[in-house]
């Protein structure tokens, strides 16, 4: 079956599932369109932004492993810290 986004209120109303989906995904598209506009970046900065991110994700992975899970307030401090 296919989904079309909701088109009058009584269709958001009977459907608020599939009205949240449209919402999040129409509000992320602009977002990241917007932001590419206002940040002057082209599609190559963003994959190479990306790339840095996926290292970083794999050096925090490995040093979560390494740690092991404790759920210990310094690994919440060094996951913030990495993401900022």
């Amino acid at each position: 079956m296919l989904h079309v986004p909701p088109h009058i209120m009584k269709e958001v109303i009977l459907d608020p599932v599939h009205t949240a989906i449209t919402f999040v995904l129409s509000a992320c598209a602009r977002f990241s369109k917007t932001w590419i506009e206002d940040s002057g970046g082209g599609p190559r900065d963003i994959a190479m932004q990306m790339s840095f991110l996926s290292v970083l994700l794999k050096v925090y992975t490995l040093f979560r492993h390494q740690i092991g899970k404790s759920g210990c307030g310094y690994v919440i401090i060094l996951s913030r810290h990495s993401i900022i």
